[in-house]
C-alpha cells in the first residue's frame, strides 16, 4: 500500500513537471531545465525518481544546446576564416602598397638612362663634372685658338716685314748693282782712254821709203 502511494505521488509530480516543462522548454536553458528537473522530481530515500520522458526532454535540450554551440562554433570558425582571408588580403595589399611606395621612392631618387639606373645625386654630380670638364676644355681650346691666332698674326707680321725687307734689299741691291755697273763702265772708259797714244805716227810715203 505504501509503495502504491509513493508511485502515485511520483506520477503526479512527473505529470506536473511535464506540464510545466512543455510550457517553459522553449525559453529555458539547459542549466534551468536541469535545476527544474531536480527540484520537480520526487525523492525516494537518497534517490531522485525522474520520469523517462523528462530525461528524454533534458537530453533533447542538451543535444539542441550542443548543436547550437556547434553551429555557433562553425559560424565563428567561418567568421575567423573570413577574417583571416581578409587579413591576408589586407597584408597582400599593404605589401603591394609598400612595394609600390618603395618603387616610387626609388624612382624619385634614381634616373634610368639606356637601361642603366643612377642615383639622381650621383647623376647630377656626374653631369656637373662633365659640364665643368667641357667648359674647362672649351676654355682651353679658346685660349689655344687665341694663342694660335696671335702666333699666326705675329707670323704674318713677320712675313710681311721679311717681305718688305727683302723687297728693300732687292731694290738696294739693284741700285747698288746699277751703281757698280756705272762705276765699272766709267773705270773701263778711263782705262781705255789712258791706253790711247797721244801722238800718232804717220805712215811713210813710198817715195821716202825708196830714198
Amino acid at each position: 500500500m505504501k509503495y502504491r502511494l509513493i508511485v502515485f505521488m511520483v506520477l503526479l509530480g512527473t505529470s506536473a513537471f511535464s506540464q510545466s516543462d512543455s510550457v517553459k522548454s522553449s525559453t529555458m536553458t539547459l542549466q534551468d531545465r536541469f535545476a527544474l528537473m531536480k527540484t520537480s522530481s520526487q525523492t525516494f530515500q537518497d534517490y531522485k525518481v525522474i520520469k523517462e520522458i523528462v530525461l528524454n526532454g533534458v537530453w533533447k535540450i542538451s543535444q539542441d544546446s550542443v548543436n547550437r554551440l556547434k553551429g555557433a562554433l562553425a559560424t565563428q570558425r567561418a567568421s575567423i576564416s573570413q577574417l583571416e582571408k581578409s587579413l591576408s588580403d589586407e597584408r597582400s595589399l599593404i605589401e603591394k602598397v609598400r612595394t609600390s611606395q618603395q618603387g616610387l621612392e626609388y624612382d624619385s631618387t634614381h634616373i634610368s638612362i639606356l637601361g642603366l639606373s643612377f642615383g639622381k645625386t650621383l647623376f647630377v654630380s656626374g653631369v656637373f663634372i662633365v659640364l665643368l670638364g667641357m667648359l674647362l676644355l672649351l676654355g682651353g681650346l679658346l685660349a689655344k685658338v687665341r694663342l694660335i691666332s696671335s702666333e699666326a698674326k705675329e707670323t704674318k707680321d713677320l712675313l710681311n716685314f721679311s717681305t718688305h725687307e727683302l723687297e728693300e734689299y732687292k731694290k738696294k741691291s739693284l741700285e747698288k748693282q746699277a751703281k757698280l755697273s756705272r762705276e765699272l763702265q766709267t773705270e773701263r772708259n778711263r782705262i781705255a782712254s789712258e791706253r790711247t797714244p797721244i801722238f800718232t805716227i804717220k805712215p811713210m810715203s813710198t817715195t821716202q821709203t825708196i830714198l
